[in-house]
């Protein structure tokens, strides 16, 4: 795995969001491959939850259904991310707005 990427995950993992974007958005933009669409819901992802966390909420879903939107066509795993398991978290927190997600991204062997 790249190491920006599993830089990105470990600081997305210790819900440090605003990081781990910076280092997703990093490999992101020099990554031309096909799971490009993915990686960008995996920062959209990272987005929103930084947006939970300075209560943000209005924003923060509407960015969540984007990442969902974008995860649709994938079913996992990438990156060894379970892609499918990652949606229903998304999901299950897109429905209530007042709770604060804690979804991490769980590698698979």
């Amino acid at each position: 795995m790249h190491e920006r990427l599993l830089s990105a995950i470990r600081l997305f993992n210790e819900e440090k969001f605003f990081d781990a974007h910076e280092s997703m958005e990093k490999f992101w933009q020099e990554y031309s491959g096909a799971d490009r669409v993915y990686y960008q819901a995996l920062i959209q992802l990272t987005v929103a939850l930084h947006l939970y966390q300075n209560s943000r909420l209005i924003g923060a879903q509407k960015v969540l259904a984007r990442a969902i939107e974008n995860m649709t066509d994938y079913q996992g795993p990438i990156s060894g991310i379970d892609l499918i398991k990652l949606r229903d978290e998304v999901i299950k927190y897109l429905a209530d707005s007042l709770v604060v997600p804690k979804i991490k991204l769980g590698l698979v062997d």
